[in-house]
């Protein structure tokens, strides 16, 4: 009976560690920093209304940005994370020392979670968008120069960043037109008119929900 010769080397399975995995590490230590100093001015930003007007306290909109924005961020935040990572700086020039490319990511998190952070400590309510891509877009002319950024998709991102204030202000505007003159006036004119104006507004808000 022949007899079987195990050639299987015994670090075969052992994972090879490069030189720069601790970039790797460190990014994911920056990335829970980055993400806590962003999510407290986005949750001031987006709650800030609604906790000022009384209509929510600071408890529940914790509570309730906790679940819808990591519903979104499960959803349909890795479209957006495309962009940020592949879609502004040009990464396949950086296919022959990737590692370039992971640095200036991991500088580019370090930044924004810096700034956000010094912002947010001062009370001042920023853009974590403009943010990121900001220093995305830093790292990116540093290496490269010009020739390193994506021209189309940075034009289309400033693009949003005018449209945005612009849409979402007429978009509040059309909402606020119905309930300013169907729910409120009404009440101001005749105090009696309340019953009605809050059924009219149960019904609103529940239109608005399903818009939303």
């Amino acid at each position: 009976m022949s007899t079987l010769t195990n050639t299987i080397k015994p670090d075969i399975f052992a994972a090879e560690t490069q030189p720069w995995t601790w970039i790797f590490a460190l990014a994911l230590f920056v990335s829970f920093i980055q993400a806590g100093t962003m999510g407290a001015n986005d949750v001031g930003n987006n709650f800030g209304t609604s906790v000022g007007s009384k209509v929510l306290s600071v408890k529940a909109a914790i509570i309730l940005a906790a679940i819808w924005v990591s519903a979104g961020a499960l959803s349909i935040g890795s479209s957006v994370a495309k962009t940020v990572g592949k879609g502004i700086v040009d990464y396949t020039l950086y296919a022959d020392q990737p590692q370039l490319f992971m640095l200036g990511m991991l500088l580019a998190s370090m930044a924004t979670a810096m700034w956000v952070g010094f912002a947010t400590a001062l009370s001042m309510p920023v853009s974590t968008t403009h943010s990121i891509v900001g220093a995305v877009i830093g790292f990116g002319l540093v290496e490269f120069g010009a020739d390193g950024l994506d021209w189309g998709e940075v034009i289309k991102i400033v693009i949003s960043w005018f449209a945005s204030p612009l849409i979402s202000g007429i978009v509040a505007a059309l909402l606020y037109l119905p309930a300013k003159h169907f729910i409120m006036l009404p009440v101001q004119r005749d105090p009696a008119a309340l019953p009605k104006s809050l059924f009219i507004q149960k019904i609103y808000m529940t239109f608005i929900w399903f818009l939303v």
